[in-house]
């Protein structure tokens, strides 16, 4: 029998709430990226290090190739405690002896990692127009679509479990990826970032228990949540303790990088197990959004290993939003369980 009626029924005593929150999520968003957007573009024109330096003096994991940083081992996660011989107590002291010198000026730097300490020298750098779209204009790009599309999906369908875990995760990367813009100095966002990012991998698992159709371990959402709250609160407590970041920030990764494997491993299943046409077609749809939001990065990486580093790396950023694009088309357009409850 057709459902008409059911669709108003489970959603329009919650359709303000829906809109109220998506409304709020949405002006959160902007909000933080064009405030990002105006401090990041502060950049260009500066001499910098070659490399991004957090405001717990640790040095980013982000880089594009054509910095001369990104041909030295072992640079990323290093604190940085010296320039030059001079103790720096903040990343704006570092930017700030490396701003007066012209590009190219080799500069000593003494970082230390696991309690071990070395001198890298590094040329120094101007950050030009290039760099902002390279690096902070592919954050803020593929975080206005992922916003976007998690709360175009949780308000057309706020009905769907599968559309509540992509706001979670889709919010979360979008958070995760505005605040990047601004890490690297002032960096007001900084404990926000680390919050959003703490929440991508648990937004991640709600979702991959729900999609293509619900787990029957769906129930173990709420654990997900719970250990994402537990990495959140050691990531607060630490976030200024250098050593202590770098571990929590792998266990993170690893945290992320478990629940990547697991959504992958269940949409195959799914697909090939699922007697339901809807299911299938769930898949398709996202595994072409996975062929060109993911495939493409790969290419690149390959790509810039093969000519030693001349491309840069961070055009793998480039077309992850497909990816979320396809997430929300295959809820949206492929969800028939209009009657399914939270």
């Amino acid at each position: 029998m057709p459902d008409t009626g059911t669709r108003s029924a489970t959603t329009l005593p919650t359709l303000t709430g829906v809109r109220l929150v998506a409304l709020a999520l949405a002006v959160a968003g902007i909000v933080v990226a064009v405030r990002t957007t105006v401090t990041s573009t502060a950049w260009i024109g500066r001499v910098f290090p070659g490399f991004m330096i957090l405001d717990n003096r640790v040095i980013a994991s982000v880089g594009l190739a054509h910095w001369r940083s990104t041909t030295l081992p072992d640079i990323y996660q290093n604190e940085v405690l010296a320039v030059n011989d001079r103790p720096v107590a903040s990343p704006q002291d570092a930017y700030a002896q490396v701003a007066a010198k012209a590009p190219g000026t080799a500069v000593e730097y003494r970082l230390r990692r696991n309690g071990a300490e070395r001198s890298v020298t590094v040329a120094t750098e101007r950050f030009e127009q290039r760099d902002w779209f390279l690096l902070h204009g592919l954050f803020l790009l593929n975080g206005a679509v992922f916003l976007f599309a998690a709360l175009a999906t949780f308000v057309l369908r706020p009905d769907s479990p599968a559309a509540l875990g992509f706001l979670g995760g889709g919010s979360a990367i979008a958070f995760f990826l505005f605040t990047a813009m601004d890490l690297y100095g002032p960096a007001t966002f900084f404990r926000l970032h680390v919050l959003a990012e703490a929440a991508i991998p648990a937004g991640m698992l709600h979702f991959a228990l729900t999609f293509p159709e619900r787990h029957r371990w769906s129930g173990l959402r709420s654990l997900g949540w719970a250990l994402t709250l537990a990495i959140a609160v050691a990531y607060e407590i630490f976030l200024y303790s250098p050593e202590q970041y770098s571990l929590i920030l792998t266990t993170n990764m690893l945290y992320t990088a478990v629940v990547a494997t697991f959504f992958c491993a269940n949409t195959i299943v799914a697909y090939v197990r699922s007697g339901s046409q809807l299911v299938r077609q769930r898949v398709r749809v996202i595994m072409v959004g996975a062929l060109f939001g993911f495939l493409v990065p790969a290419v690149v990486l390959v790509f810039a290993a093969v000519m030693a580093g001349d491309a840069s790396m961070n055009a793998a950023a480039t077309t992850p939003f497909i990816f979320a694009i396809a997430l929300a088309y295959a809820i949206v357009q492929h969800d028939t369980s209009r009657s399914t409850r939270w």
